[in-house]
């Protein structure tokens, strides 16, 4: 680390004054931003990323709360300090089990208070711990963004703690599931919020049908319904009290990569080509319309390909390709 960047953040004007003149002694050593919103924190961060954020969790438009998630997508790398209010401690303490929040401070809280939290947060991140957590989070972050199933992990208020990418998709849409009060996992309707809620209590409390149970979310939009796996971790994870929920998308589509397929059942580009076209509901004339080809030779294709891979019926081809592990490319 060089010089330590520090950013500062509140909407209150008399305590971003207060901290700008309770820390202009150290601006020598170290940069220090401050900011009146979480907005311009966050385009801080993205451009500039600091090493230090230290934020309020009450803020208008964009809460505290909002600001370190983003944050957390966008720059692992940054340590974050909270203040917060009694009222929001709760909250504050859901927020520690969220990858780099580092200390939260009850308000008002005095600046050499302050000060000595960045500094056990800049010698934390000099460390070979932290260094060693960044490498790891960043390997499990690639690997469970390109499951194309949404997994999220809850508390047991419901709270959640994680969710990748496939899960912040379907949440956001919010047809069917939502993120409501105090990052809380909810279903649209009342009535199957309740048993969502009953689901996850009763894997976390061992009063249900096991470690393991199931259940379907309608939607308002009448797609056809998600369905959910709510797990107890396992026994070797350091939190029990944590339910993992995965989460299916019936509505996704879910088709071979054409490049996969050659490399898999040593196929042409164009019988490869051909198979995704099939997988994805096409009819054999149409296909010969994509493909420059008459149906008859279409046909041909189709029993050469079976062939190669061991089958004797279309439908048994489209199960095998369709049976293909799926992952999101990365972004």
């Amino acid at each position: 680390m060089g010089q330590p960047h520090i950013v500062f953040v509140d909407d209150d004007k008399n305590i971003i004054d207060s901290l700008r003149r309770s820390f202009r002694k150290l601006e020598s050593e170290w940069n220090i931003v401050y900011l009146d919103s979480a907005k311009s924190a966050l385009i801080e961060c993205c451009t500039d990323k600091p090493h230090i954020l230290v934020t309020d969790l009450k803020m208008p438009i964009m809460s505290g709360i909002d600001l370190i998630r983003d944050l957390n997508e966008n720059s692992r790398n940054t340590c974050c300090i909270v203040l917060t209010g009694t009222a929001d401690l709760s909250v504050a303490t859901n927020l520690m089990n969220t990858s780099n929040i580092f200390r939260f401070y009850i308000k008002p809280c005095a600046p050499i208070i302050i000060e000595e939290g960045i500094r056990e947060a800049i010698l934390y991140i000099n460390s070979k711990e932290y260094k060693n957590k960044q490498i790891n989070l960043s390997i499990g972050d690639d690997f469970t963004n390109s499951f194309p199933i949404g997994l999220v992990s809850v508390n047991k208020e419901h709270s959640i703690i994680y969710q990748n990418r496939s899960a912040s998709t379907i949440l956001s849409e919010k047809d069917g599931l939502f993120v409501g009060l105090n990052n809380t996992l909810n279903a649209i309707s009342a009535a199957t919020n309740k048993k969502l809620h009953n689901t996850i209590d009763g894997v976390l409390s061992n009063t249900g049908d096991g470690d393991i149970n199931a259940i379907s979310i309608d939607r308002p939009s009448f797609k056809p319904s998600f369905k959910l796996i709510v797990s107890k971790k396992n026994k070797n994870s350091i939190n029990l009290s944590q339910a993992m929920i995965f989460i299916s998308d019936p509505e996704r589509n879910k088709f071979p990569n054409a490049a996969l397929l050659q490399q898999l059942y040593e196929l042409t580009p164009s019988e490869s080509k051909l198979v995704e076209a099939l997988v994805k509901g096409y009819p054999v004339d149409k296909i010969g319309e994509i493909m420059g080809l008459r149906e008859a030779s279409v046909r041909t294709y189709i029993k050469r390909i079976m062939s190669k891979l061991g089958v004797t019926r279309q439908v048994e081809m489209v199960r095998m390709v369709m049976s293909l592990p799926e992952v999101i490319n990365p972004e």
